[in-house]
């Protein structure tokens, strides 16, 4: 399947090919996201796992995943 870069950059269209198991399993936690390496946002987010298609980020403790956790659509 193919999503959109879950980025924090509001013009960001980027393309990210993964699977359905790979993509539920990132949002099985609220906190997580499916990013480009290079969008990745060190302030507010931290790299739990890389790969050669993208990397997965999980939102730094205190207000980002407070965010995440909150607004989550799955919740």
């Amino acid at each position: 399947m193919h999503i959109v870069c879950e980025c924090g950059y509001e013009k960001c269209d980027s393309i990210i090919a993964l699977t359905k198991d790979e993509y539920e399993r990132i949002r099985n936690d609220p906190r997580q996201f499916c990013v480009l390496q290079e969008h990745v946002i060190q302030d507010v987010e931290a790299i739990v796992e890389e790969n050669d298609r993208f990397a997965i980020v999980a939102k730094r403790q205190g207000t980002p995943a407070e965010v995440a956790i909150r607004t989550n659509p799955r919740g």
